[in-house]
């Protein structure tokens, strides 16, 4: 039991810094420089539409690498599965909160959705079993 909480604590630390590190890097390299306003959805819409590469990938690679190291920490650290899946589905959720904010295209969303599905089934995969 207490490998199993030490698990997803580990898992929830790593995840929410891979959230946060990637969120910052995100907005200081990619947006900042561009000039646009995440505040002004007009603005931003701009950037978006005017460097589609760097507004795809920033959000859905930080979603997939939540539920894929987070999950494969959690994952190994509690020999359970099931760790692996509850940071794919927590990730889920941040990118279904995200991809309501952001106007992104219905294929990025899938896209997005997939990165996530896929990382928490490598992690899962992956995993030792108990």
């Amino acid at each position: 039991m207490i490998r199993i909480a030490l698990g997803l604590l580990v898992g929830l630390a790593i995840s929410a810094s891979i959230f946060w590190f990637g969120s910052q890097a995100y907005q200081q390299y990619v947006i900042a420089p561009s000039g646009a306003d995440a505040t002004r959805p007009d603005r931003y819409g701009e950037f978006l539409s005017s460097n589609v590469t760097a507004a795809l990938t920033g959000a859905p690679l930080i979603w997939c690498l939540v539920a894929l190291v987070g999950g494969g920490a959690a994952a190994l650290v509690s020999r359970k599965r099931w760790a692996a899946w509850v940071f794919g589905a927590a990730a889920l959720a941040l990118g279904a909160a995200n991809m309501m904010l952001i106007p992104l295209p219905w294929w990025a969303w899938g896209a997005g959705l997939l990165g996530v599905g896929v990382g928490a089934l490598v992690a899962a995969r992956f995993a030792p079993a108990a």
